[in-house]
């Protein structure tokens, strides 16, 4: 909910358990307008803003105390009194220090409220467009609750990385050594993880691991400031491993299967929490564990690449506007019946043997297995098989084929 003390009275003299979450969205939208209350203005950009944006990853609310602790010693020390005097009225007190997006300890319930707008709206056009009634009395005519997660296929990027994180060096069991178990891993964020796209990939170690449990704790390096809370505190995320509770996936991501994992591990980033159930950390846990085929995952990274055109074709493919890769799986999602009939190059093998060449084709109407949309591209005169081809490849090869100046529709 929006930072009103009205409000939450109201709903505390209903429901005095009640958790209230502060929508973050609106907590980042007021906090320029408080630049005034700065000694020096110029900090907000250089300083204050990326610190507020560290508490709101806080994992859990011992560690969101270690940081407000680290982050508001530091503005006392830079003489914004001011500031630190209203942040901790405003936004740390009992009522309103909720809005890290962990605070509500329930996967697929977060502290932003834009979402529920939207939603509320998708509610009413699915049930009756020509309702006009509130939301709550649209809810009481669906026949049942909606819950904090949903069904569907794991996103091809989510297993790309989950794949990269069962390198060494990307993963770290903890270990009850009373019960020679592991109760927790320990994964690399992706701005240091091992094998991906980091400036400078870190292997974890026992001297970071130490670090983070800690601050999980509410326990800080007091020789810690500021500046080391991203480095000593930000780097790592956790997955609590809470039931022996066996898991078999049959690749179709069932309500069941979703039911399992969310009584079977917790992760403490962001989007399981904003899924209810699903992140790279969880599928790699599952890898670790052997409940989860490594190799898919491997499938998925190359599968992808397997009718990308070759890098030294690949010079003139558009990395922005409307034919862009991002913009066309917009459009695809969206729009799945767009491109129906439209002629493609794409860059393959000859049947002769002859090496790669260009070949055209035309794309055919899109079908759908395993809960996602697969188009056919036919090649003119039998000329290659025909290429069966997920989203993210169809925008690829239309990505490929609009720099060489080839006219989708003929």
């Amino acid at each position: 909910m929006d930072h009103s003390d009205s409000i939450a009275s109201a709903y505390k003299e209903h429901w005095p358990d009640i958790v209230l979450l502060n929508c973050w969205p609106h907590l980042a939208g007021n906090l320029p307008k408080k630049k005034t209350l700065l000694t020096d203005v110029e900090r907000y950009e250089g300083i204050l803003k990326s610190q507020f944006y560290y508490l709101h990853k806080a994992h859990n609310a011992s560690h969101f105390l270690v940081l407000s602790t680290l982050i508001t010693k530091n503005w006392l020390s830079l003489g914004e009194n001011v500031v630190v005097s209203w942040f901790k009225e405003e936004y740390l007190s009992a009522t309103w220090k909720l809005w890290y997006y962990t605070a509500s300890r329930s996967p697929g319930v977060t502290p932003n409220q834009n979402a529920i707008g939207s939603h509320n709206r998708d509610i009413k056009r699915v049930v009756d467009p020509n309702l006009y009634a509130s939301t709550k009395v649209v809810m009481n005519l669906i026949p049942k609750p909606i819950t904090p997660y949903a069904e569907g296929p794991v996103p091809i990027e989510c297993a790309r990385k989950a794949h990269i994180l069962t390198e060494n060096g990307n993963f770290w069991p903890l270990i009850n050594r009373q019960r020679s178990k592991v109760t927790a891993i320990l994964f690399n964020i992706r701005a240091v993880m091992i094998g991906g796209k980091a400036v400078n990939p870190t292997p974890i170690d026992a001297d970071r691991t130490q670090m983070y449990v800690d601050s999980r704790k509410g326990r800080q390096n007091q020789e810690d400031g500021a500046e080391q809370v991203e480095q000593h505190y930000l780097t790592l995320h956790l997955v609590q491993l809470r039931s022996d509770e066996s898991f078999e996936h049959n690749w179709s991501w069932s309500e069941k299967e979703v039911l399992t994992i969310r009584r079977k591990m917790l992760c403490d980033c962001k989007g399981f929490y904003e899924t209810g159930w699903i992140c790279a950390h969880i599928l790699a846990t599952l890898a670790i564990n052997d409940e989860f085929t490594p190799p898919l995952a491997a499938e998925i990274v190359t599968r992808s690449k397997t009718t990308r055109p070759s890098t030294k074709n690949a010079g003139g493919e558009t990395k922005s506007g409307q034919y862009s890769v991002p913009k066309l799986i917009e459009k695809l999602t969206s729009s799945p019946g767009s491109v129906i009939e439209w002629y493609v190059l794409i860059r393959r093998e000859s049947l002769g043997g002859s090496g790669a060449k260009n070949f055209t084709g035309v794309i055919r109407p899109w079908e759908e297995g395993d809960e996602k949309y697969f188009w056919v591209v036919g090649f003119d005169h039998g000329a290659a098989p025909d290429a069966e081809l997920d989203i993210e490849e169809l925008a690829e090869i239309l990505n490929y084929t609009y720099p060489e100046k080839y006219d989708f529709i003929q």
